[in-house]
């Protein structure tokens, strides 16, 4: 197992990207590559400036949203490599077999449907040698803030992380070694002093934790805030990684 320790900084910021300078990290791109990322959303990772992509290779992003990839292609259209966006299904990918080099689901197994069934498209997509790059939670991952949401309603609990029981750091080589027979483990562990109010109101707010009545009436917000100033700070568990594996 491979041990990867990033410094965080005292707000949410790096903690919540962690996951992509880790990537950037160990992502390697040869000349003629074919790639292909599934589920790429707004196509943050590829922001990366110093991120080096042979200008022979080819890197098709994708998305199971049409419209997702609109926003994607301009959020990259004054990036020096020329990108490919297409609309796919994770679970039924139109590609031959043994077509790609490198398939990338960044933090996008635990959203698909049937995990089985999108593993073995990507088995089947991948060339004799190539490399799959996917990255996930572990179950600690800002268990603090769950913890201190769940004061303010315990009956939420249901509702919490439903890609708990699908795809995380803790069970991801287990999955994975169904289909390859080489995977490495990539973990960012860390605990950070937070002392940003602002930074951990947004993560409530943008994370699906807050109904719009809840964000109208501010009641969270008021909980949250007498909470905070109480305590002046709160120490933020990240707990994330990347598994790397080949398509022996």
């Amino acid at each position: 197992m491979n041990n990867i320790k990033y410094i965080g900084n005292k707000d949410l910021s790096e903690l919540k990207t962690a996951h992509n300078h880790m990537l950037k990290d160990i992502l390697s791109i040869e000349p003629g590559m074919k790639v292909i990322e599934l589920g790429t959303g707004p196509g943050f990772f590829w922001t990366i400036h110093d991120l080096n992509i042979p200008d022979d290779s080819t890197v098709i992003l994708s998305d199971i949203s049409e419209d997702i990839l609109y926003e994607t292609e301009a959020n990259l259209m004054n990036m020096n490599h020329n990108f490919s966006f297409e609309k796919i299904d994770a679970m039924n990918i139109s590609y031959p077999d043994d077509y790609f080099d490198i398939v990338i689901a960044n933090h996008v197994l635990y959203h698909v449907e049937d995990i089985y069934i999108a593993l073995s498209e990507i088995k089947r997509i991948l060339k004799p040698g190539g490399t799959f790059y996917s990255s996930t939670l572990g179950k600690n991952n800002f268990i603090e803030l769950e913890e201190i949401f769940l004061k303010y309603n315990a009956a939420f609990s249901e509702k919490f992380n439903f890609h708990k029981h699908k795809f995380l750091m803790d069970n991801g080589r287990e999955i994975l070694e169904k289909y390859f027979s080489s995977v490495d483990i990539y973990r960012f562990e860390d605990k950070k002093e937070i002392t940003d109010f602002n930074s951990l109101y947004d993560y409530y707010l943008f994370s699906g934790y807050l109904s719009e009545e809840e964000i109208q009436n501010k009641n969270f917000y008021n909980f949250f805030m007498s909470y905070f100033n109480k305590e002046g700070k709160i120490f933020i568990t990240k707990d994330s990684g990347l598994f790397v594996s080949v398509n022996l």
